[in-house]
C-alpha cells in the first residue's frame, strides 16, 4: 500500500514538474535568443505547456503497414515505465530501498532496449539509424558515468543514498573538481541534450529513433525525456552535495542543474559525432579511471 501511494505521488510530481520545466526552458531560451517565449495562453503563457499536452493527446494516431503493432507501441510505454522505475531507488519517508543506487544503475543500463526495439519495429530506416547512434552514445558514456559514481561510492561504502547524505562534506569537494564536471557531461550525453543532441541533428533533420511516433505515444516519450532530466538533476544534487531527496535545498539545487542544462542548450553549438565519441573514450574515460584509481589507493592507504 505504501509503495502504491509513493508511486502515485511520484507520478503526480513528475507530471506537474514536467509542465513547469518545459515552460521554464522555453522562457529561458527565449531570453537567451532575444525573443519572446510562450506569452499567449493565459497570463504570460503560463498554461502553454498544458495546452500543448492537450493538443498532443487529441492528435490522430497512425499505425503504418510496415510496423508491428505490439512492439511498435512498446517504445513509449517502456520508456515511461523505465523512467518511473528509476524514482523507486530514491529514499523517502514512505519508501527506502537499501540498494537504491545499484537499482538506478541497473535500470539505466537497460534503458537502451525500448529505444532499440521501438526503432526496429517501427519499420523506418531513419529511426533505426537514429537508434544505433543513440545506443552507441548512451552505452559509451555509461561506462564513464559508472566509473565516476564508483569513485563516489568508495567513501560512504554503500549503495544506499543515505550514506551519501552522511558523507556530504566529501561530496562538496566533488562539485568544485573535475569529478562534478565529468559527471555532468556524462549525464548530459545520457539525456541526449544539446550540445550532444546528435540524434535529432541528423543531416535529414529527422527526430531520430522516435521519427514515426506522434500523438499520445510522442507525449509519453516527451514525458520520459523531461522526467529523466528532473531525475538526473536530482541525482547530481544528491551525489555531489549529499542533499536529502525532496528537501528544500535539494529542490533548489535540482532547479539550478536544470537551468544549467537549459543554459548549455542555449549557448553551445552541436559537437560533431566522432569528436563526441573521442571525448568519451580518449579523455573522460581516462580521467575517470585515474580518479577511481586515486580514490581506491587513498582508501587502501587509510586501512
Amino acid at each position: 500500500m505504501m509503495l502504491i501511494l509513493y508511486s502515485f505521488l511520484i507520478i503526480l510530481y513528475i507530471f506537474v514538474g514536467v509542465v513547469f520545466v518545459t515552460l521554464f526552458e522555453r522562457k529561458i531560451l527565449g531570453l537567451i535568443q532575444f525573443r519572446y517565449g510562450p506569452n499567449k495562453i493565459s497570463l504570460k503563457g503560463f498554461f502553454q505547456s498544458l495546452s500543448d499536452a492537450i493538443k498532443l493527446m487529441s492528435k490522430q494516431d497512425f499505425l503504418f503497414f510496415f510496423s508491428s503493432f505490439i512492439e511498435y507501441n512498446f517504445l513509449p510505454v517502456g520508456m515511461f515505465l523505465f523512467m518511473l522505475t528509476l524514482w523507486l531507488g530514491i529514499p523517502s519517508k514512505l519508501w527506502d530501498y537499501n540498494n537504491g543506487l545499484l537499482l538506478v544503475l541497473c535500470i539505466l543500463s537497460v534503458g537502451v532496449y525500448p529505444i532499440m526495439y521501438g526503432a526496429w519495429f517501427s519499420g523506418s530506416l531513419y529511426s533505426m539509424l537514429g537508434s544505433i547512434r543513440s545506443i552507441a552514445q548512451m552505452v559509451s558514456y555509461e561506462v564513464s558515468m559508472i566509473m565516476i559514481i564508483f569513485s563516489l561510492i568508495i567513501f560512504p561504502k554503500t549503495f544506499n543514498f543515505t550514506g551519501f547524505f552522511n558523507e556530504g562534506y566529501i561530496m562538496v569537494f566533488g562539485l568544485f573538481s573535475f569529478l562534478g564536471m565529468l559527471l555532468f557531461i556524462s549525464f548530459l550525453v545520457e539525456l541526449g541534450r544539446s550540445p550532444v543532441d546528435l540524434l535529432e541533428g541528423e543531416s535529414e533533420l529527422v527526430s531520430g529513433f522516435n521519427t514515426e511516433y506522434s500523438g499520445f505515444k510522442f507525449a509519453l516519450i516527451f514525458l520520459s525525456e523531461y522526467g529523466m532530466i528532473m531525475f538526473m538533476s536530482g541525482l547530481l544534487s544528491s551525489l555531489m552535495l549529499g542533499l536529502s531527496f525532496f528537501s528544500v535545498s535539494w529542490m533548489m539545487f535540482t532547479m539550478l542543474f536544470i537551468m544549467l542544462i537549459v543554459w548549455t542548450r542555449g549557448i553551445m553549438p552541436r559537437i560533431r559525432y566522432d569528436k563526441l565519441m573521442y571525448l568519451c573514450w580518449m579523455i573522460i574515460l581516462i580521467m575517470a579511471l585515474s580518479i577511481l584509481s586515486f580514490n581506491v589507493g587513498y582508501v587502501v592507504s587509510m586501512i
